[in-house]
């Protein structure tokens, strides 16, 4: 479901398979986990297939407490990337195409 790891530039949530109002729960508490031990945070669903709209709101919520030090990574051809747009949240969430590109972005911050 979710894999964690961290090096000197970020902690980086791995989002594997589906997330929905069963789990979205356990991603709020990772990212709140996550937050009080790192500066910068990345939350990759390059590993996820599908988000329902309680993890989009768990993740507007995230943002704003966090603001720049959060960043999203999607692939451009993915359905997660689908959803972010249909929702209009793609600029909001500051959604990078892979997770090279989320890490480069924070280490040139």
């Amino acid at each position: 479901m979710f894999d964690v790891s961290s090096d000197a530039t970020a902690t980086v949530i791995r989002v594997v398979g589906e997330i929905d109002l069963a789990t979205c729960g356990i991603l709020a508490r990772t990212i709140d986990d996550a937050s009080s031990q790192h500066a910068s945070l990345v939350v990759s669903f390059e590993d996820c297939t599908y988000v329902d709209s309680s993890c989009l709101g768990v993740l507007i919520r995230k943002r704003k407490r966090l603001g720049d030090a959060l960043l999203i990574v999607a692939k451009p051809s993915s359905q997660v990337s689908r959803i972010f747009a249909i929702a209009g949240l793609a600029e909001a969430l500051d959604i990078r195409p892979s997770l090279d590109a989320a890490l480069a972005a924070i280490a040139s911050a």
